[in-house]
């Protein structure tokens, strides 16, 4: 591969991660030949599927029954 080709093709792969934030970059070579970049952008995200009240209840009852665990170990430990 020549300078001109070498420099064109850190170009392009220079271009390929420039803004990228999360995913990658693939180099395909077919032959000694570079014959495909590919970029794969990964769009990170953190979405609830349960219904915010929901989950706000279930909370309340899971802390409900901790407390009542908590107090049936200390009446049993009462006796």
């Amino acid at each position: 591969m020549n300078k001109k080709a070498t420099a064109q093709l850190v170009d392009e792969i220079n271009s390929a991660l420039k803004d990228l934030m999360w995913g990658s970059v693939e180099i395909y070579v077919q032959d000694n030949v570079v014959t495909q970049i590919t970029v794969k952008n990964i769009k990170k995200t953190r979405v609830s599927t349960r219904d915010e009240s929901k989950r706000l209840e279930n909370s309340k009852n899971e802390k409900q029954v901790l407390t009542n665990r908590k107090h049936t170990n200390i009446l049993t430990n009462i006796d």
